[in-house]
């Protein structure tokens, strides 16, 4: 499944209520970010996931990480979504969330998501893609 995170502006009008059915198969999630933070609809698509137990990888896309400073606002509630995603996989070795076009060398923040790493998830960061 691929999402790409929308303005909020254009998503109000088109985004209809969510009731995803269950995801038995589903074993990544790639979501491509065009704006700086996780959009409404996009969080309102991860509460949406009550069912998906193979589910491994969840990998977010951004071509400028840099010019972010500590995310927070909606990437907290972000941050309870994998929560409550990490609870519910029943694979070995848990749910992991890669940065991908993170910049090469460059430290993923101490508190980004914070509950997400202590609920046991793990953050990978993929420097492919990243042009500087």
């Amino acid at each position: 499944m691929i999402v790409t995170g929308l303005p909020d502006a254009s998503v109000e009008r088109i985004a209809p209520p969510i009731d995803l059915p269950s995801l038995p198969a589903l074993d990544s999630l790639s979501i491509g970010l065009r704006v700086d933070r996780p959009s409404r609809f996009l969080i309102k698509i991860l509460r949406s996931i009550f069912s998906a137990p193979l589910l491994t990888t969840i990998s977010f896309t951004h071509h400028e990480w840099l010019n972010l400073d500590k995310p927070s606002g909606s990437w907290e509630d972000v941050d309870r979504c994998l929560v409550g995603m990490a609870e519910r996989t029943r694979v070995e070795g848990g749910l992991s969330v890669t940065l991908k076009q993170w910049p090469e060398g460059k430290v993923v923040w101490g508190g980004f998501l914070r509950e997400f790493r202590e609920a046991g998830g793990e953050i990978k960061t993929d420097s492919r893609g990243w042009f500087r």
